[in-house]
């Protein structure tokens, strides 16, 4: 209770800083440092600072003495800190200070996004080819199972993520916003899936008690033939993954970028920069281009679902067979009870 209290009368404190501070700018600076705290909210440091960048020394010098006696050497010293790192406005930039934009620019585009589209049909590989996808990716090795198939899409790697790139124009003591055209692409999905063969169970061995094991009931490596339908399921399982992710890419980056793009080129204004920003803001959904990048997580994490047992098959099924020299017990791939492939369509999962 008491960090509650805390944080609001520091926040209180830092919106009493904000108005004393201004009483000593000029009067167009003085405007844009109490734009920043409408309805009496604290100020960030970084808006504080920005209008300050511009000021020159013997104003700075005031406002930084006040800010030490309204809000203490802690707080002033950030302020000021901040403001040396603040860029000063351009010679023909309205008066009012930009102050930190509401949109901040996402991850840098790679180089080659142009060429990168989501792979829509998943590949046969082996076992081995299937669980170096997974270690490229740093999922965990199988354990007496067998890795059926993986779907990976990195985002951070691949992704082309829209911005809100404003282009502004002063207006007398105003600003007209210009918004850029975007792009957002999806990136790389790879998703491989076993073909038809048997293979080795990772850790996993079984009691031989046939006949030409001798010892009886000796412990013998397990191996799973995985037979043409088991791999269609397998590749079932992971083309749902594939539509999964391409679904959250068109419910947000996709989303986000299709909505700036509808207000691209417009001329908005004229106004002061954070009310034109606010309109942006509803004109493309109520989210910031980072907000849509969370959004987008929140709906890919639930593809992952599928693999708590739906996409889950059984190495250890009938038939099952022991060579003559006893070295293996070779089981069949089935459905296990909590297998459902084909499962949930990608349109009610992700949502």
């Amino acid at each position: 209770m008491s960090s509650e209290f805390d944080r609001a009368r520091r926040k209180q404190d830092s919106a009493h800083a904000a108005r004393q501070a201004a009483a000593t700018l000029a009067p167009a600076q003085a405007d844009a440092l109490r734009d920043l705290i409408p309805n009496h909210r604290g100020a960030s440091v970084t808006r504080l600072a920005a209008p300050l960048a511009a000021a020159d020394p013997g104003m700075r010098a005031r406002v930084m003495t006040r800010l030490q006696q309204t809000c203490g050497n802690a707080c002033a010293q950030r302020v000021a800190d901040q403001a040396q790192r603040a860029p000063a406005p351009d010679d023909h930039a309205a008066p009012e200070s930009a102050g930190a934009s509401l949109f901040e620019t996402e991850r840098a585009r790679p180089e080659d996004a142009e060429d990168m589209v989501g792979l829509v049909t998943p590949t046969a590989g082996t076992h081995d080819e299937v669980v170096a996808l997974r270690t490229q990716y740093g999922a965990a090795a199988p354990h007496r199972t067998l890795a059926y198939g993986f779907t990976a899409w990195s985002p951070r790697r691949t992704a082309t993520f829209p911005n809100v790139n404003i282009a502004w124009q002063a207006a007398g003591n105003k600003w007209i916003a210009v918004v850029q055209p975007t792009r957002a692409a999806i990136g790389v999905i790879t998703a491989r899936y076993v073909k038809p063969d048997t293979y080795a169970v990772p850790g996993a061995t079984r009691r031989a008690s046939y006949p030409q094991c001798q010892p009886p009931g000796k412990r013998v490596p397990l191996f799973s033939k995985v037979s043409p339908a088991m791999a269609q399921l397998a590749k079932t399982a992971e083309q749902e993954h594939c539509d999964d992710y391409q679904r959250a890419f068109n419910l947000s980056l996709k989303r986000c970028a299709d909505a700036i793009n509808a207000i691209a080129g417009r001329r908005l204004g004229p106004g002061t920069r954070p009310n034109i920003e606010q309109r942006i803001l509803r004109q493309i959904g109520g989210k910031t281009p980072r907000q849509w990048v969370q959004e987008l997580n929140r709906l890919s994490r639930r593809s992952l679902q599928r693999d708590d047992g739906a996409h889950r098959l059984n190495p250890g099924g009938d038939p099952r067979t022991c060579p003559a020299d006893c070295s293996k017990i070779i089981c069949t791939t089935v459905r296990s009870p909590t297998t459902r492939i084909p499962g949930t369509s990608s349109e009610e999962l992700i949502r």
